[in-house]
C-alpha cells in the first residue's frame, strides 16, 4: 500500500507583482484564515516556512502569533526551510547562503524555540551544488523544492540522494511533481503525478494543495475532496501530513533512492540575463562584507590578550604608561631609511625639492569579472597574508562556482580578471 502525504500549504511571495506591504498584508490575512481552519478541522496539518512571513505576524499581530505557537506546539502547524526567506540559490555566493540560514535560525530559536530539519526552496529557478554540503553544515538533511520542473530537467525519481559533488555529503530530496500551489479544484490526475516517478521499493510519496503565490492555503472544498477521495486510487491512501512526517515514514527506505551529483538545473532559461546591475550589486554588497569581516577580525585583539594600563595621572609618569615596542616593530623601524640631511640649518624639517609635488598613490579600483563578480585588491604590505585567499563566486546564469585569487604572485594591489570579459 502506497501513502500520499497530503502536504497543504500557502505559498507567499513577498514581492512579486505586488510592493512588499501588499505581501505584509497577505501574510496577515493567510495566517489568520488558517488559525481559523485548523481550529474547524482537528485532523489537518499546515506547512509554512521563512522566518520572514512569522516575523511579520509576531509584529503586527502579536494575538494571531500566540495563536499560531500554539497550533506549533499540539503538532497541527509545520514549520520547515528555517531560512529567512526562500532566497534564489545560484546567485549569491556560499558565504551568503551561510548568513541567510544563520539569520533565519537565530530567529526561529529565538521567537520559537525550534530550526526545522528540513530545507524548503520550492520556488527557487534552480539550485546549485553547492547547497548539500550548506544545508549538511547547519543541521539540515532533508530539501523540498519544486523547479527545475520535470519537463526541464529528467532524475531518476521525485526523491533521491542529491550530493553536489563527487564526495561532498547527500541530503534527501524531495521534487514536487505537479506544482506547490493548486489554483483550481484538485483532481486525482494531480494526486498521481506524485506517485508516477517514485523509485522501487518506496511507497511513501508527497502531494501539495492550497492556493498559492499570492497566499490563500487550502479551503473547505479542498479538504473535503481529499476527504472524500481517500481511497480513490488503487493501491494508495491519501493521508493529512507533513513534510516531517513524509520523512520520518521514508527513513526506513532509504537505501533505494537513487543517487543525484551536481547542480539541479535549468529553469526560465535567460531569466538571469537581463538584472546585470542587481548582479553586481549582489556580489559588491558580498565583497564588501567579507573585507568588514577580515578588517574586523584583524583590529579585535586575541581574547588572551591582556588589556592595556590606565594611563598615571602623576607628573612625570607618562612616560611608565606608553607601551614598550614589540620586536617587530623595533626590528622595522630600525629598517627604516634614515632622513635626508639636506635641510637648512634650523629647520624641522628637510625642504621639499620646488620642482614636483610629493606623488600620491593611484587609487586601487575594482572591477566586475565574468566569474566572480569583483576582484578586490589587496595591499603589497598585506599581500602575503591573503595570497592564498581566494575569492569565490557563483555564476548568476548556472550557479557553478568559481575561484579567482584575490592577488597576483607578485602582491600587485591591481584587480584582475580570473576570466576574459565578455
Amino acid at each position: 500500500m502506497r501513502t500520499v502525504h497530503i502536504i497543504f500549504n500557502a505559498h507567499i511571495d513577498p514581492v512579486w507583482l505586488w510592493p512588499w506591504t501588499a505581501g505584509v498584508d497577505e501574510a496577515l490575512n493567510t495566517c489568520y484564515t488558517m488559525c481559523n481552519t485548523l481550529d474547524r478541522h482537528p485532523d489537518i496539518i499546515f506547512t509554512r516556512g521563512e522566518a520572514w512571513v512569522y516575523e511579520q505576524v509576531r509584529r503586527h499581530d502579536p494575538a494571531l502569533f500566540k495563536r499560531i505557537v500554539k497550533h506549533i506546539r499540539a503538532g497541527r502547524w509545520s514549520v520547515v526551510g528555517g531560512w529567512w526567506i526562500q532566497p534564489d540559490c545560484n546567485l549569491p555566493g556560499i558565504e551568503n547562503m551561510h548568513r541567510q540560514i544563520e539569520i533565519g535560525r537565530a530567529w526561529f530559536e529565538k521567537h520559537l524555540g525550534l530550526f526545522p530539519r528540513i530545507g524548503y526552496n520550492v520556488d527557487s529557478f534552480g539550485h546549485t551544488a553547492a547547497l548539500p554540503d550548506v544545508l549538511r553544515a547547519h543541521g539540515q538533511p532533508n530539501y523540498v523544492f519544486m523547479r527545475p520542473m520535470a519537463h526541464e530537467r529528467e532524475l531518476p525519481a521525485n526523491v533521491f540522494r542529491w550530493r553536489g559533488r563527487p564526495g561532498g555529503k547527500s541530503v534527501t530530496a524531495f521534487r514536487i511533481s505537479a506544482g506547490y500551489a493548486t489554483i483550481f479544484p484538485p483532481s486525482l490526475e494531480w494526486v498521481e503525478h506524485s506517485l508516477a516517478p517514485l523509485p522501487n521499493g518506496v511507497t511513501h510519496t508527497m502531494c501539495f494543495l492550497g492556493v498559492g503565490d499570492h497566499g490563500g492555503g487550502p479551503n473547505e472544498h479542498m479538504i473535503q475532496w481529499v476527504r472524500d477521495h481517500r481511497d480513490a486510487i488503487p493501491n494508495a491512501r491519501l493521508e493529512f501530513s507533513s513534510p516531517e512526517k513524509y520523512f520520518r515514514a521514508l527513513a526506513p527506505q532509504l537505501k533505494h533512492l537513487p543517487l543525484v551529483t551536481g547542480e539541479l538545473q535549468m529553469h526560465a532559461i535567460g531569466c538571469y540575463t537581463g538584472p546585470r546591475p542587481v548582479k553586481l550589486g549582489v556580489r559588491r554588497a558580498e565583497n564588501h562584507l567579507a573585507l568588514a569581516g577580515r578588517a574586523l577580525a584583524a583590529a579585535t585583539p586575541p581574547p588572551s590578550a591582556a588589556p592595556p594600563s590606565p594611563p598615571s595621572t602623576r607628573r612625570g609618569a607618562r612616560s611608565a604608561s606608553i607601551p614598550s615596542m614589540t620586536p617587530s616593530a623595533a626590528a622595522a623601524r630600525q629598517a627604516r631609511p634614515a632622513p635626508p640631511t639636506t635641510s637648512s640649518p634650523g629647520s624641522r624639517r628637510p625642504p621639499r625639492p620646488s620642482s614636483a609635488r610629493p606623488s600620491a598613490a593611484a587609487p586601487t579600483r575594482c572591477r566586475p569579472t565574468a566569474a566572480s563578480g569583483w576582484s578586490w585588491p589587496t595591499t603589497p604590505a598585506r599581500a602575503s597574508a591573503t595570497s592564498s585567499s581566494t575569492s569565490r563566486g557563483w555564476s548568476g546564469r548556472s550557479g557553478r562556482p568559481t575561484g579567482a585569487s584575490s592577488t597576483s604572485a607578485t602582491g600587485s594591489s591591481r584587480c584582475r580578471s580570473s576570466s576574459p570579459r565578455r
